[in-house]
């Protein structure tokens, strides 16, 4: 994968990114294959396939068959686990589709994993625009969907990231239930990951 070759050297996903946007260099050109999901106005979580074009110190163009309004925020899976939020600056129609270009939006991450990662996690953008988390348990997975166990309330619909050692896939939620001490949330599986069952 291009985006992987340019960051050769780091080893952890969440700092590939990060670094992609500390390059000195205003513009990069590559190409290969992303995920964007979002929430529609309607309330649906909607995901597509988009080709990387270039990208910058402050965000990333990517190339996709349908055109995305100015100010959606987007959440971007790479193929090599790379992610990172983004907002539509613009949207110009291309040959083949239309031309998307990304701002990063800037992470705040919730401070109760920034030292300590559990081994599943499951992030999601709250309302005051801080990126909040917490421990899961992945319960039952199965083509499309997956159930996990997390300690907090996750908003639902919302966009959310599920990651761990053997798994990173972005997931719209569509039911988060109390169950003990616990809540159980069902996502649709949004990115082409798969996770796999466990009760580690």
């Amino acid at each position: 994968m291009p985006f992987g070759s340019l960051l050769r050297g780091k080893t952890q996903p969440g700092e590939r990114i990060r670094a992609f946007r500390k390059r000195q260099h205003p513009r990069v050109s590559f190409s290969g294959p992303a995920t964007l999901c979002w929430i529609a106005p309607d309330g649906w979580p909607k995901a597509v396939q988009a080709n990387l074009v270039n990208a910058s110190e402050g965000g990333m163009a990517v190339q996709m068959r349908r055109p995305l309004p100015g100010g959606t925020r987007v959440w971007i899976l790479l193929d090599d686990g790379a992610d990172g939020r983004g907002e539509v600056g613009y949207c110009d129609q291309a040959q083949q589709g239309y031309q998307v270009g990304l701002r990063f939006i800037a992470e705040e991450r919730d401070p109760e994993f920034e030292f300590q990662r559990p081994p599943n996690l499951v992030e999601w953008i709250g309302e005051c625009g801080r990126l909040l988390g917490s421990p899961a348990v992945i319960r039952n997975a199965a083509e499309g969907e997956v159930e996990v166990l997390v300690s907090r309330v996750v908003p639902c619909p919302a966009i959310v990231l599920l990651s761990g050692p053997h798994v990173r896939c972005l997931c719209s939620t569509c039911d988060c239930r109390p169950e003990g001490n616990s809540y159980r949330i069902r996502m649709a599986v949004m990115s082409e990951t798969r996770p796999n069952s466990t009760t580690a």
